[in-house]
């Protein structure tokens, strides 16, 4: 009977220690990781430092009217080098280091709306939750010349908002390559 006994103190005490342990675990799962604010192009690891959003208003649908669910966000990923100016009808940026630009269509007039945007391509409708394309390019500073930079042809982002912090999950082609990574981070709005 003793034994028996014994038995079962011993079981109860292993299992005591192992339910322990596991809730340890369980608390793990809720933490949250930072994610890196980078993108991959063309096999090499770029670094995206600040995001700045343009709200560009109302869309038009293909027959010139209003479309009251979808509004035009203009974003810009760019590296610490860029900097830029605001002129009374358009933004210039400048410096050098990388930079890119996509065209969202968010259902929501002041912010990007949370979601997966899929390329809708420039003359499709702007329906909300998509994008009508963008560009890429390495160095900003040689933007003026068209072959520095890559046109935006397809592919998926996915937008979360949390505590003014702008999430992106980038997988996007390219007329020469594919842009896949991250950025996280809070955004200026560009007023004009």
């Amino acid at each position: 009977m003793k034994l028996t006994s014994k038995k079962n103190t011993m079981f109860l005490a292993i299992c005591t220690i192992f339910f322990m342990g596991c809730s340890d675990d369980d608390s793990n799962e809720d933490q949250i990781f930072d994610v890196v604010s980078e993108v991959v192009y063309d096999g090499e690891t770029y670094g995206l430092d600040k995001g700045y959003i343009y709200l560009g208003g109302e869309n038009y649908d293909n027959q010139g009217e209003i479309m009251d669910d979808s509004f035009i966000i203009e974003a810009s990923l760019v590296a610490s080098g860029l900097s830029y100016i605001a002129h009374e009808d358009w933004v210039e940026f400048q410096g050098s280091g990388v930079f890119l630009s996509i065209d969202f269509n968010s259902s929501e007039k002041s912010k990007l709306a949370d979601g997966i945007y899929e390329f809708a391509g420039k003359l499709d409708n702007r329906d909300a939750l998509t994008f009508s394309g963008g560009n890429f390019t390495t160095d900003l500073s040689a933007l003026a010349d068209k072959d520095s930079y890559d046109e935006i042809t397809g592919g998926t982002v996915k937008v979360s908002n949390e505590d003014g912090v702008v999430t992106l999950a980038i997988n996007m082609t390219t007329e020469n390559s594919t842009i896949k990574g991250n950025f996280s981070n809070t955004t200026e709005v560009i007023e004009q």
